[in-house]
């Protein structure tokens, strides 16, 4: 093989794999394994409805509440002001991704938060287990952001069902509320997959140029 077919091999490798790296960051997990433990910051929220629109294949998941209260990392309890929580998703079981935002809005004149804007943020994973839907997003504006660790920090939504809903774990049939449910948006420290894909494109680089010197 000549060097130049080398070349153009090990450019369509690199181009390849940041391809895969790319739709990794954009796209959505669904993975019905993911559970979260709640921890500090914690936004507290009651969500009066939510129901997923669809089937084994793809759907929508739709919820509406309202934001009542942030627990700070000092264990201070703040009241919200005007509270709203707002999470959808598009749900591609079939492909196992899924896309989706997370609002919460509202005001805490004690800390300054006056946009009525408190957390935005793009969804990264959805699961668990069949009493509990549990989500990861990225954070991405809000007055709250920095108490949350800035634009770009993981958070974690549990959405915890009061009563069985049709809910079993997964998004196989479409399935509604039947009672409010308690909302808690927490901060997260998790290893996402961005790292390790990173880590696997610079290892097969590597690898494709020490054949290419050899």
């Amino acid at each position: 093989m000549s060097i130049q077919t080398n070349r153009s091999l090990l450019k369509a490798s690199v181009l390849l794999l940041t391809s895969l790296f790319i739709f990794n960051v954009q796209a959505g997990v669904v993975n019905s394994t993911l559970a979260l433990t709640t921890t500090n910051p914690d936004i507290s929220s009651i969500v009066y409805t939510a129901e997923y629109t669809g089937n084994s294949t793809d759907g929508t998941f739709t919820s509406f509440g309202q934001a009542s209260q942030l627990t700070t990392a000092a264990l201070t309890n703040e009241t919200i002001d005007a509270g709203m929580f707002e999470l959808n998703a598009n749900i591609q079981q079939s492909a196992g991704t899924a896309d989706g935002v997370l609002s919460i809005g509202g005001t805490i004149a004690s800390l300054g938060f006056n946009s009525n804007t408190l957390i935005t943020a793009t969804l990264l994973q959805i699961g668990g287990p069949n009493t509990a839907l549990n989500f990861l997003f990225n954070v991405t504006g809000g007055d709250a952001a920095a108490l949350y660790g800035g634009v770009g920090a993981t958070i974690g939504v549990i959405m915890n069902f009061m009563n069985r809903t049709g809910y079993n774990g997964s998004f196989n049939a479409a399935f509604e509320s039947d009672k409010y449910m308690s909302s808690d948006t927490f901060v997260v420290e998790v290893a996402t997959p961005n790292s390790v894909s990173i880590f696997l494109i610079g290892f097969i680089v590597l690898g494709l140029r020490k054949k290419l010197r050899g």
